[in-house]
């Protein structure tokens, strides 16, 4: 019935010790495939191949793993991709999961729905089903979309379209059970939507009226400053879990950095970032100093589920961390981004474009700072910037001449280091194969500024 041809096999991949999660079967791609065959409902499918696209480990809570599937239907040479995603769970969250799996709705497609494992508490969900997003089936019926997105809103350009001919949806970037975010195009030759060829669509978990608030009140402050702008927001629904946003055609910074414009282009950002740091206070979180280091504290807490070598080394860093603390006492408070760095930016050559405003609050500036520093170093720890790259010295110059602001250097490190952590626990919850190496730079890099 289903006859598997060629799979591509993941490397061997060094497994955290979790008693709470079963994790070694979703890193075995013939373990997921045994798992899928039994589950194909399309008659005539072959299945290809199965590549693990994505990890998110969260230590002692879930691990979910995102697969490509290739496969071939009736009578047809062609590929054809499809996702699934399983996630192993803690025995209170696999319970909860569970009860919410009976409220999915089936939709078509190769598989079934969704099924789990109750001995190894694992549940298999096929694309487009996440209980958590219950709108994302409509990235497959573009139709559909474009209505959903009519009810949201009448400022939003397709909306005053009366079908979807022509319109179609590229996927961007899909976390399960947090957010999927799509580019809906729009035909060009559409007059009533001349300059409104591409929307962003941003189907994300709970209620995201503060995030809409916020960047809706940046775009109003922003909208007319010849410096920095943000994507228009144009529709929000809270009952359908989406915002809709203006596309912004830009090059990102973390691209162009090695390029002859990336200098200016670095200088540009700091003047921008200092005129954010300046903008009114918004309706925003507040974020005091107690907040940020408990959560410093719970990024080192599930990094020392990496190995008991990296344990005993982020112990030292955040001894380090605990006992200079106070010199952030002189921060400058303000509007943040709070998820600052080279990617969020988006360049053309009139204006820099911020982009991804989830994080953003009130408090120490100096957040956005040091984020953006670890974040270059982390480029030349990857090779992607030569170790002598002076993009981080000429951005802080830049912000102070722009700010009016002398940076306490101090205050810096302190901020580097704490964004440096974040940054080795995001690549421990990736787990490719070689994280421990990763981690181990970046955690070296944290020793070489706690000694200075």
């Amino acid at each position: 019935m289903k006859q598997v041809e060629t799979i591509k096999q993941t490397k061997n991949r060094p497994l955290p010790d979790d008693p709470a999660l079963t994790i070694a079967p979703l890193l075995n791609t013939d373990s997921i495939l045994s798992a899928v065959t039994e589950r194909v409902v399309s008659s005539g499918v072959r299945l290809l191949g199965c590549e693990i696209k994505h990890i998110r480990y969260k230590p002692r809570r879930s691990c979910t793993v995102l697969y490509s599937l290739r496969y071939t239907g009736d009578c047809a040479e062609t590929e054809h991709e499809t996702f699934l995603f399983a996630r192993s769970l803690s025995e209170r969250r696999y319970e909860q999961a569970v009860a919410g799996v009976k409220e999915l709705s089936l939709v078509d497609g190769i598989l079934q729905p969704h099924w789990g494992d109750e001995s190894s508490r694992v549940l298999y969900f096929s694309f487009p089903n996440d209980i958590t997003l219950p709108y994302l089936p409509l990235i497959d019926r573009p139709e559909d979309l474009v209505g959903l997105i009519r009810s949201a809103g009448s400022g939003v350009p397709a909306a005053r379209e009366t079908d979807s001919r022509g319109v179609r949806v590229s996927s961007l970037r899909y976390k399960p059970g947090s957010r999927y975010v799509v580019r809906l195009d729009i035909p060009s030759d559409r007059q009533d939507c001349a300059g409104d060829s591409s929307l962003i669509v941003r189907f994300a978990r709970g209620n995201q009226d503060a995030h809409f608030a916020v960047l809706k009140g940046l775009y109003d402050k922003l909208k007319a400053d010849p410096v920095l702008g943000v994507p228009e927001p144009l529709a929000y629904s809270a009952e359908y879990g989406i915002t809709v946003q203006r596309h912004i055609d830009g090059g990102k910074l973390s691209r162009l950095l090695m390029t002859s414009e990336g200098s200016g282009l670095v200088r540009r950002l700091a003047r921008g970032l200092a005129c954010f740091h300046a903008l009114p206070i918004l309706k925003a979180p507040v974020i005091n100093p107690n907040d940020y280091q408990a959560q410093v504290m719970r990024e080192a807490e599930s990094l020392r589920y990496s190995g008991d070598d990296m344990s005993l080394r982020v112990d030292d860093i955040m001894k380090w961390v605990t006992a200079n603390s106070d010199v952030t006492g002189n921060d400058h408070t303000g509007l943040v981004h709070g998820d600052f760095h080279q990617g969020q930016a988006l360049c053309d050559k009139d204006r820099i474009w911020l982009v991804d405003f989830e994080r953003t609050h009130i408090g120490s500036t100096m957040v956005d700072l040091g984020n953006f520093l670890a974040q270059h170093k982390l480029l030349q720890l990857r090779g992607k910037l030569p170790e002598d790259s002076d993009i981080g010295e000429q951005f802080v110059e830049s912000y102070e001449q722009s700010s009016g602001r002398e940076i306490d250097r101090a205050s810096l490190n302190y901020w580097m280091v704490t964004g440096l952590i974040e940054l080795a626990n995001k690549e421990f919850r990736r787990l490719k194969t070689d994280y421990p190496e990763r981690i181990d730079k970046i955690l070296g890099a944290c020793r070489d500024i706690t000694k200075k």
